[in-house]
């Protein structure tokens, strides 16, 4: 579906004054930060398929696929943490 996606941003970004490259500029730091978790979950899967349970297995790589996506987002995209972050903050009162 990537194909089908990309046309249908090419249709309908141009509505709220964006273009493609915008949508692909904003996805490019969470999809390297993805890449890097993916990267460090199959790391982490070789040390640990003989060593744990199943479960335990999975806790251990969901912990680490978490861990290692905060610290790559951390690292390469501070500007989206601050968005993030003012997301969540209670607005500012004016008097």
């Amino acid at each position: 579906f990537p194909l089908v996606f990309l046309v249908n941003l090419q249709r309908m970004l141009p509505l709220v004054g964006l273009k493609v490259s915008d949508a692909l500029a904003a996805a490019a730091l969470p999809a390297l930060a993805a890449g890097g978790m993916y990267a460090c979950v199959n790391i982490a899967r070789l040390f640990t398929t003989a060593s744990l349970s199943a479960p335990l297995q999975m806790a251990a790589l969901i912990a680490t696929g978490a861990a290692s996506f905060a610290a790559i987002t951390f690292v390469t995209n501070r500007r989206g943490i601050r968005e993030v972050v003012e997301l969540f903050r209670a607005p500012k009162r004016t008097a």
